[in-house]
């Protein structure tokens, strides 16, 4: 969907090949200014945007006949069919950012509105019920509640369990049932979690995502559900770890220490791994990038751990 500007330390910048723009990120990121396409990459582009859109084509009859006929389709025709195209599975974006420098996030939100199909358009999800049988949860808002926990992050108040609804209703100082552990919950207050702004609402429906405070035995990837209607979601499929290193503490304070943390970050975050080198007896901490890991190491020293890698 985009071409970067620039790589690696010069990365600066994206340009949507859809709309022939260039955007480049000042202040952080929280500036974007919106340019045409930089001469240097005008021939990228124009091959990168004839072959997204052969591919756009590609996922609609109609569309690929008229674009066999005419060899070009109308922006309306193309918002169409990305969105038809993303919904079925038969593409998925690909675009360009920068997690650290904040490059590219305004673009990915864009594309989201645009493109990605809302709960309601999408097929139900399948799981089980109490007896290993097979059962469906719609984003259906009068359907019984059911929701997943995706990520769990620590707070003033503890920790937060932020849940993707899948079904139903939930309200604040709601019974609720946690499948993977056969243990009751009580949802107590909702938040709306805004990166580190965080908002008590009344309600959440199919769809939201909501922060759940003080839950007892809940962790990251757990389904919770209505009591009196039993819905476990299939497990979460993890990526691989793509790059590992060793961590050494700095004092034998901080090693004493480092392992009842790393369990506690590892709870939060469970695409993160922990292992241990079976000749030289380091400690090994594996993840999805280079930046995962530095955030990792600033999250212990954040509670006080210093380590190097």
């Amino acid at each position: 969907m985009q071409l970067p500007i620039g790589e690696e330390h010069g990365f600066a910048g994206v340009v949507d090949l859809l709309a022939r723009k260039a955007y480049r990120f000042g202040d952080e990121g929280r500036q974007v200014q919106v340019e045409d396409v930089p001469a240097a990459l005008e021939d990228a582009v124009k091959a990168a945007r004839e072959k997204l859109i052969e591919d756009i084509a590609s996922s609609d009859d109609a569309l690929l006949e008229q674009y066999l006929g005419t060899g070009e389709l109308s922006e309306q025709e193309v918002a169409k069919g990305l969105r038809l195209a993303v919904a079925s599975g038969t593409l998925i974006p690909i675009v360009c950012g920068s997690a650290i420098k904040n490059v590219g996030v305004q673009p990915l939100l864009d594309l989201i509105m645009a493109a990605v199909p809302s709960p309601d358009q999408r097929p139900a999800r399948t799981g089980t019920d109490g007896d290993g049988n097979p059962v469906e949860s719609s984003a259906d808002s009068a359907a019984p509640f059911a929701g997943r926990v995706f990520k769990t992050i620590a707070a003033d108040i503890g920790k937060i369990s932020l849940c993707r609804v899948y079904s139903g209703t939930l309200s604040a100082d709601t019974p609720l049932h946690n499948v993977d552990k056969d243990h009751g919950e009580r949802s107590g207050s909702l938040y709306a979690v805004i990166g580190k702004k965080r908002d008590t609402v009344p309600e959440v429906a199919a769809g939201d995502v909501v922060g759940l405070a003080k839950l007892k035995v809940t962790k990251t990837g757990h389904t919770l559900c209505d009591p009196k209607s039993i819905f476990l979601a299939p497990p979460l499929a993890l990526a691989a770890p793509v790059i590992k290193y060793a961590i050494h503490p700095k004092s034998k304070a901080d090693e004493d220490k480092l392992g009842s943390k790393l369990h506690d970050i590892q709870d939060e975050d469970v695409s993160l791994r922990i292992e241990r080198d079976p000749v030289s007896k380091d400690v090994l901490l594996a993840g999805m990038g280079q930046s995962h890991i530095e955030m990792t190491v600033e999250k212990l020293e954040r509670l006080g751990i210093k380590v190097d890698l």
